[in-house]
């Protein structure tokens, strides 16, 4: 019993790190001091770093008024993750993405998986309200298998609103 308990034992600790590495754990605070952005404060016991190409996540960002918004975040599959709005604004997930979207306690600027990603290519779709000039969204995720850390994206440049109908003269 002697060496295969403390085999045993060594293997919980060593991976006991993944039971708290769900993103339901990340604190909500502030777009100054959230882990989310590269070179801050160790996550996942390690760094958020830059997706490596051909990852699979994105995020598209498309402005439907000054403050007003919507994400389109794409997934590849076998992934958590953890998606912010940076800058200011509510981040509301689409009723379809409900159930597997959720908002990080007391907290409406960001939102979690509480699954991890079943099928490559997974579109979540959110509303973003009341948005400051110059909002963007940063993705952390990770497959739980690439080491200590997480990958980190941001959206895309917003796309402007579609240009309001021409008026005609009475």
């Amino acid at each position: 019993m002697g060496s295969s308990y403390f085999l045993a034992v060594a293997a919980l600790v060593q991976f006991t790190p993944a039971i708290w590495a769900h993103p339901s754990s990340l604190e909500c605070a502030t777009d100054a001091t959230t882990r989310l952005v590269p070179g801050r404060d160790d996550i996942m016991e390690g760094p958020a770093t830059a997706q490596p190409p051909g990852f699979g996540m994105s995020a598209a960002l498309k402005s439907s008024s000054a403050t007003q918004y919507t994400v389109t975040i794409t997934s590849p599959r076998s992934v958590y993750f953890a998606a912010r709005v940076m800058g200011g604004g509510i981040l509301t997930p689409r009723a379809i993405d409900s159930k597997m979207l959720n908002n990080t306690a007391n907290c409406t600027a960001q939102v979690y998986t509480s699954n991890m990603i079943q099928k490559d290519n997974s579109n979540f779709t959110l509303d973003i309200s009341k948005a400051s000039p110059g909002v963007y969204v940063i993705v952390g995720f990770t497959d739980g298998s690439s080491g200590p850390g997480i990958y980190v994206v941001n959206s895309t440049s917003p796309t402007p609103p579609p240009p309001p109908p021409p008026q005609h003269a009475p």
